[in-house]
């Protein structure tokens, strides 16, 4: 079960991820300049994961928040 739902999460991930640069090219109308904001949020799960794993923590529910927070700040900074 727990496979089926990281899965699943994945896929989300990736669709969510799409829909984000298909309304940021609208918004900037540009491909480079969503491609570049939103290159930082893969960046920071390569960051992240391996930490945590180094650290032998697991991942809870206010810490899959607090990285929710941390992929908006490169777009909340780029609407300003």
């Amino acid at each position: 079960m727990t496979y089926e739902v990281f899965r699943d999460l994945g896929i989300a991930f990736a669709v969510v991820l799409l829909l984000i640069y298909a309304l940021m090219v609208g918004w900037f109308q540009s491909f480079a300049t969503p491609l570049a904001t939103i290159a930082a949020i893969p960046f920071s799960l390569i960051g992240i994961m391996p930490a945590h794993w180094l650290m032998g923590s697991f991942f809870k529910e206010n810490q899959k928040l607090l990285v929710r927070k941390w992929i908006n700040l490169p777009q909340s900074a780029m609407s300003r």
